[in-house]
């Protein structure tokens, strides 16, 4: 038991007061984002993943429906189409993140968010971390340093998957997860660089 408390108190040595501002920085901003989705406008998320507003299998086929009238899915007519009606998948809620992520200003110091996406399934997501990364390119999760920090528009969660959760928990560096947010932060091993974009300075 020493030995487990010993870690703990390593751990949260090794965590400075620079990264830490950084990552309180992050966490802002991210809230900042999802919180268009229930504040600004109500975007529905396509699949139940509580505590989000889901849709029923008649939204889901309206979802379809607009974006059969969008031939080219630029970032723009994502957002359109998506706020438009009240629903997105994770690709439309992650084109709305990242796009409020790039402009924030929160972010303005150090931050790049990349649009990224699953390598063998479907989901879309937002990382936001210290260095513009290569659009193509797979990276795994643990070869990213303990600052960076994963947005899902989706399950409107927020994350740092690579910082232990004694430090996690001790400075409130991300919401409880329930059971569906879980589940969809256990599959982000790896990911694909779909675009990246240096903030705003």
């Amino acid at each position: 038991m020493i030995i487990h408390f010993k870690n703990f108190y390593n751990e949260a040595n090794m965590v400075t007061d620079k990264e830490l501002k950084l990552m309180y920085t992050r966490k802002h901003a991210a809230q900042s984002a999802l919180r268009f989705f229930t504040d600004i406008l109500n975007v529905k998320s396509t699949n139940s993943c509580c505590p989000c507003e889901y849709t029923n299998a008649e939204e889901d086929a309206l979802l379809v429906k607009e974006r059969n009238k969008v031939p080219v899915k630029t970032m723009e007519k994502m957002m359109y189409y998506s706020t438009w009606i009240g629903i997105g998948n994770c690709q439309e809620k992650a084109a709305i993140c990242f796009c409020s992520l790039c402009t924030n200003p929160l972010l303005s110091d150090n931050s790049v968010a990349t649009l990224a996406c699953l390598p063998n399934k479907d989901h879309m997501f937002i990382i936001i971390s210290d260095f513009k990364m290569v659009v193509g390119q797979e990276i795994r999760i643990r070869n990213l340093c303990r600052t960076t920090m994963i947005v899902d528009g989706w399950t409107e969660d927020w994350y740092f998957p690579n910082l232990g959760w004694y430090t996690t928990l001790s400075n409130a560096l991300t919401p409880f997860p329930n059971p569906s947010q879980l589940a969809v932060r256990g599959q982000i091993h790896s990911f694909k660089i779909c675009k990246s974009y240096v903030t705003l300075s």
